[in-house]
């Protein structure tokens, strides 16, 4: 709960004591909340092709917000959505852990921008078939997808096994 209200480096140790004297234990749960942390800069690392204005549109964090680890699954979710990327991790930026303003920091990795798919395949209805699908990703690095499909059909191949001249 601490760390979704800006406490990112909460801890919480316990600790047994025995009573004297009795069978009874007394746990003790000590709570070292760490530093209240609101959000500086958010940067981007990884994106080669994928124009930061993307990436940042889908982190529900701002700058001046306080840390919520609740807020940045969420945004990790929302870019792994998009299918632009393979892996996607938001963290705090590795500075001073003591800091109470710390930058957060999104690290992606690209999928390949281009994707060709070739089958054969056959068909009773249609006949033998061959197919070529391509997509290419991310076209100027906004996010947009561009798809393509083109199938080719013989189907004059099993005309005989579905033609019968003497059925009306």
């Amino acid at each position: 709960n601490l760390q979704d209200v800006g406490h990112p480096f909460a801890r919480v140790t316990e600790e047994v004591q025995r009573m004297e004297g009795k069978p009874e234990l007394d746990v003790i749960f000590h709570v070292d909340p760490g530093p209240k942390v609101t959000i500086g800069e958010i940067r981007t690392r990884g994106n080669k092709v994928t124009q930061d204005l993307v990436i940042l549109d889908r982190v529900t964090l701002a700058p001046g917000d306080l840390y919520s680890a609740a807020e940045v699954e969420r945004s990790r979710q929302r870019l792994s959505r998009l299918g632009l990327f393979s892996s996607v991790s938001v963290e705090l930026f590795d500075d001073d852990p003591r800091a109470t303003r710390r930058d957060l920091l999104v690290v992606v990795r690209e999928r390949p921008q281009f994707a060709v798919e070739v089958g054969a395949g056959a068909s009773v209805e249609d006949g033998p078939r061959a197919f070529l699908a391509g997509e290419v990703r991310n076209i100027a690095g906004l996010g947009v997808a561009l798809h393509g499909r083109g199938q080719l059909n013989y189907p004059r191949a099993f005309y005989d096994f579905l033609y019968d001249k003497d059925d009306p």
